[in-house]
C-alpha cells in the first residue's frame, strides 16, 4: 500500500531504525537505499530479492474459508513489485500449506526457515502454536492473522489487529446489549483451537453486560443440519445467535431460524462478510451481522479502491475480492513489506522486529484507525456489518447512531 514516494518518506522519519538495520550488515554503504551497494548478510537477502514464506490451509477443515488469503498476500506482494520492490529488491513468496493442522505447520515453517531459506514469514493460519516457539527462537519474523493467543507471548510474531490474543473486551457484550438482546445462544466449530479461543472471549465479553450463554452446540458444514440448531435455539429461550464458525455456517443457520418462523433480535459471528451469501440466500439473511476489523469494502475509500485494483490486477482469478481472508492475506503481506521498509536498505530480523515494534500502522488506510505495533492485546474496537433488509447489500451499523463506524469497549480480562 505504499507508494515510492511513502517508502521514502517512512524511511526519513526512521532513521535511527534504518541505522540499527545498516549496521548489521557487511558493506560499508549498505545505508544506500538500492541494494547496488553490495550484498547483506541477512536469510532470504540477496542482493535484488527477499524471499518471504506463506503459510496458509490450502487443504484441511477451514480451506473453502481461508483460501483466498493467498491471493490477497500475492496481490499486495505484486503491486509492490510492480513499483519496484522494497528498497530496489523484489519480494519472492514461497508458500506451503499447513492443512489446518499444527504439527504441518511446524513442519512448513521448519522447511521454509531452514530449507527455502525465507527471511520472514506472513501466516494466514489458526495452526501456529506448534511453530511459535520455533520461530521465536530463530528471531524469524512473522506477520499476518493473529488467530491464537500465543501470538502474545513472542516479540516476532506481530500482527495489525489481535481480536484472539490474550484478553477481552466488552464490544460483542455492548453491541448486543445496545440491541435489546437479553440471551445468547453459540455456534461452533469442533476441534478448531481457534474456535475455542473466540468462544471463550465472546462468552465473556456478553456476561460482562449481562447477557448470560443459555445454549450451545457444534456444527460442521455439510453433515450437520441447520434445521436442527434453529430448533435447539428457539428451545433455550435466547433472543441473539453467536456463530463462532465460518461464513457458511452462519448463513445457512439464519436462513433457517427465518424459514421456521424464529424471531431473534442478532444475529452475527466474525466471518460472513461475503457476497456470495446474498447471492445464495437473499432476504432469508436480513439483519445477519459481521464483525470486521477493517474499513468496510461499501466505503470504498482511496484505500479500498486501491485494494480492489491490485485484487483485480494480480489475483483475477479470485471472483470476489470483497471476502475477508482475501483482506486479511492483503494486509498480511502490507505489514511485512512495512516491516522490510522500516528495517533499511539491508535488512537484519533483529531490525525488521524492532522498527514495527515501534511502529503505528493503519494499512495505508485500510484499518479505521492506526494500531500501536508495540502492544501484544486483544483490540477493543470492530466495525460491525449487516445485511440490508431486502438481502442484497451489507450496510454499517455506526456505534453512535450517525458516522462513527467502530464500537470500541473497555477491556475486562488480560488472560
Amino acid at each position: 500500500m505504499y507508494s515510492r514516494r511513502q517508502q521514502r518518506q517512512l524511511a526519513a522519519a526512521t532513521g535511527l531504525v534504518l541505522a540499527m538495520a545498516a549496521g548489521a550488515c557487511s558493506t560499508s554503504d549498505s545505508s544506500s537505499s538500492s541494494p547496488s551497494g553490495g550484498d547483506c548478510s541477512s536469510p532470504g537477502v540477496s542482493q535484488k530479492e527477499i524471499k518471504v514464506g506463506f503459510i496458509y490451509p490450502d487443504t484441511g477443515l477451514v480451506a473453502a474459508t481461508a483460501q483466498p488469503a493467498r491471493a490477497g498476500a500475492e496481490a499486495r506482494i505484486a503491486l509492490a513489485n510492480a513499483d519496484g520492490g522494497v528498497h530496489g529488491r523484489q519480494i519472492v513468496i514461497d508458500w506451503r500449506d499447513d492443512a489446518s493442522s499444527p504439527d504441518t505447520n511446524f513442519t512448513a515453517a521448519k522447511d521454509l526457515v531452514e530449507n527455502a531459506g525465507v527471511f520472514g514469514l506472513i501466516e494466514a493460519s489458526g495452526t501456529t502454536a506448534n511453530s511459535a516457539d520455533y520461530l521465536s527462537q530463530k528471531e524469524v519474523p512473522v506477520t499476518g492473522l493473529a488467530l491464537e493467543p500465543v501470538w502474545s507471548d513472542h516479540e516476532n510474531m506481530i500482527a495489525a489487529v489481535q481480536p484472539y490474543a490474550k484478553g477481552s473486551t466488552t464490544t460483542f457484550g455492548d453491541y448486543v446489549r445496545q440491541a435489546g438482546g437479553r440471551q445468547a445462544f453459540l455456534v461452533t466449530y469442533p476441534g478448531a483451537s481457534a474456535g475455542d479461543n473466540i468462544t471463550k472471549k465472546m462468552t465473556e465479553s456478553l456476561t460482562s453486560q449481562g447477557i448470560p450463554v443459555v445454549g450451545q452446540t457444534e456444527f460442521v458444514d455439510g453433515v450437520s443440519s441447520p434445521a436442527k440448531v434453529a430448533a435447539d435455539f428457539a428451545k433455550s429461550g435466547a433472543d441473539v445467535l453467536t456463530v463462532v464458525s465460518t461464513a457458511a455456517t452462519l448463513g445457512s443457520v439464519v436462513a433457517a431460524l427465518r424459514s421456521s418462523g424464529t424471531e431473534f433480535k442478532l444475529a452475527f459471528g466474525p466471518e460472513g462478510y461475503d457476497r456470495s451469501l446474498l447471492a445464495t440466500y437473499g432476504s432469508k439473511i436480513a439483519g445477519m451481522g459481521v464483525y470486521i476489523y477493517y474499513t468496510p469494502f461499501e466505503t470504498q475509500s482511496p484505500a479500498i479502491k486501491e485494494y480492489e485494483a491490485a485484487m483485480n490486477e494480480y489475483s483475477p482469478e479470485l471472483a470476489d475480492a470483497h471476502q475477508i481472508f482475501a483482506m486479511h492475506g492483503f494486509i498480511g503481506a502490507d505489514l511485512f513489506l512495512r516491516g522490510l521498509d522500516l528495517a533499511g536498505a539491508c535488512p537484519t530480523r533483529e531490525g525488521f522486529i524492532k522498527g514495527l515494534r515501534n511502529a503505528k500502522y493503519d494499512a495505508g488506510g485500510l484499518l479505521p484507525a492506526p494500531v500501536d505495533l508495540t502492544r501484544s492485546q486483544s483490540n477493543n474496537c470492530y466495525v460491525f456489518m449487516r445485511v440490508n433488509s431486502t438481502g442484497t447489500a451489507f450496510e454499517s451499523v455506526p456505534s453512535d447512531g450517525g458516522s462513527n463506524l467502530q464500537w470500541c469497549g473497555k477491556q475486562i480480562t488480560d488472560q
